[in-house]
């Protein structure tokens, strides 16, 4: 299904056999499809499924497209590119934030449609509490919900980001930002993700240089957003001193190592819009 996340696809097709586990169940896919044994065969069997590529599989339905969007390793190459198959390996199963979450606004719709709902990979982005397409507060759910079937079993929620408040503008960028990275097609090396943040950040005299004396790109991010939020993204970040680097998030502008979450962040920090930060993304 459009967008489906291959957990919960997984659980679909675990649903609808007999098997006494979802491990079962691929075993017995890897089986019918007779694979041969390979590092990626788990992934090849639910492709062949799918009635689809391995590749267009991990692009379409796994988070690889957001958790290597930005890397250190391999730019330029496609996501799911099979040459490669340990990247698949490690990453195909891997989700953002604890718990499995879906939007009751767009399981009404898929019901309507299709009969059920299923699990979308642009509702388990991290730091994204909200539906990106309804605006709904997506409704959190244990990590097994995934493999028991359609979204339903609801938990207590947790604290969410309120519309109208002085930072929602950015939290709404960065969604937007976070979500867009599901249609990337390669990985952006770090320094090419960089280059284009750092005379901005100098602009607005943002330390893009590791000189002290003027404000990180992390002090801003403290002083217009929620902390419950910003823990969310970087656990740490409650421990950090004014006017001191904090890596996770200033190496975006440091030419450092960071994660692809907090090039989003550091987009929505810098740009006005999330058109015009994802315009001057790499290609």
């Amino acid at each position: 299904m459009p967008d489906e996340f291959v957990l919960g696809y997984w659980g679909r097709i675990h649903a609808l056999n007999l098997y006494s586990s979802p491990n079962q169940t691929l075993e017995a896919l890897i089986e019918n499809f007779a694979l041969p044994p390979t590092r990626i065969q788990r992934v090849e069997a639910l492709a062949l499924a799918a009635q689809t590529s391995t590749q267009r599989f991990v692009q379409k339905h796994t988070l690889i497209p957001v958790l290597a969007a930005i890397s250190q390793h391999f730019p330029g190459t496609p996501h799911g590119d099979v040459k490669i198959p340990e990247i698949i390996k490690q990453s195909w199963k891997q989700h953002q934030k604890p718990g499995a979450y879906f939007c009751p606004d767009c399981s009404a719709a898929q019901k309507s449609l299709w009969g059920f709902s299923y699990w979308m990979r642009s509702h388990q982005l991290l730091g994204v509490d909200w539906c990106p397409h309804h605006g709904a507060t997506l409704i959190a759910c244990d990590d097994h919900a995934f493999v028991r079937g359609c979204p339903q079993e609801k938990q207590a929620s947790s604290q969410r980001a309120e519309r109208g408040l002085a930072y929602w503008p950015i939290l709404e960028r960065y969604s937007q930002i976070m979500t867009a990275y599901l249609t990337t097609k390669r990985r952006i090396g770090v320094q090419d993700a960089s280059k284009p943040l750092r005379p901005i950040a100098a602009s607005r005299n943002i330390n893009a240089r590791g000189i002290s004396g003027f404000q990180y790109l992390s002090d801003i991010a403290m002083a217009q957003l929620p902390g419950w939020w910003l823990e969310k993204l970087f656990p740490s970040i409650a421990h950090k001193q004014a006017n001191t680097p904090f890596p996770p998030l200033d190496n975006t502008v440091l030419s450092g190592f960071a994660m692809p979450h907090a090039y989003a962040l550091a987009m929505a920090l810098l740009y006005e819009s999330s058109e015009e930060a994802l315009a001057g993304m790499p290609h």
